[in-house]
């Protein structure tokens, strides 16, 4: 079931102090408001019943998908270091079940995104770090001048991913099956250790890309 609970949060505007929810855990089969509260950025938003103003809280929450058997976790620091300390799953494991961790609200919504849609999210970022090698090997940018690099949507076969640089995003139609084909040739190199949660993200497909490069030309 869903969990949440209440805190007192001071307003950085007017200074007044009020009692917010927090959702410390979604579970979508039973909640299913929860999930499209989620993606309209409602979950995480708080106004002040003084002056109104709106705010976005961040803090830990578990996404739970029955059915498509997966669990992003939106977690802090000290959660971090504790997943690092015992990096097995803290309560019973159930067999099927993809495991992720977030650090960022924006990342937490579109690893839910890219696994409830059925895509392995090792594979869109494989397909990130390409859509950011063709924008800085046409010169459209550096790497440092790129923001960030997103998955946007699913059509069939093909995926958007968006590049946002300073002056404007830079939109690139995939094709998922293309790079599974890739994914799969290289797939020892990308295993992930089962029943743990694992933030797969840019820094986790760059450092085993890399050591993949480095043992085929060893």
């Amino acid at each position: 079931m869903s969990k949440s609970s209440t805190r007192m949060f001071t307003c950085p505007k007017c200074g007044k102090d009020y009692e917010i929810e927090i959702w410390e855990s979604i579970n979508v089969e039973l909640d299913p408001d929860l999930r499209e509260k989620l993606f309209h950025n409602e979950i995480f938003k708080v106004e002040c019943p003084h002056c109104h103003d709106v705010y976005q809280v961040v803090h830990p929450c578990l996404y739970h998908d029955p059915e498509n058997k997966i669990m992003v976790y939106l977690i802090d620091d000290k959660i971090e270091k504790e997943l690092e300390a015992n990096p097995k799953i803290p309560f019973d494991v159930i067999p099927g079940y993809t495991y992720r961790y977030c650090k960022k609200i924006m990342e937490f919504v579109e690893k839910v995104r890219i696994l409830e849609e059925g895509l392995d999210d090792r594979i869109v970022e494989m397909a990130k770090m390409f859509c950011e090698k063709q924008i800085v090997d046409s010169k459209k940018a550096t790497l440092e001048e790129i923001e960030f690099t997103v998955y946007n949507t699913r059509r069939e076969n093909m995926v958007e991913i968006i590049s946002v640089l300073k002056e404007e995003p830079v939109r690139m139609q995939l094709n998922y099956e293309q790079f599974e084909e890739i994914f799969l040739r290289e797939e020892d190199g990308y295993e992930i250790e089962p029943n743990r949660f694992v933030r797969v993200n840019r820094n986790w497909m760059l450092d085993r890309a890399t050591r993949e490069y480095v043992k085929n030309i060893s």
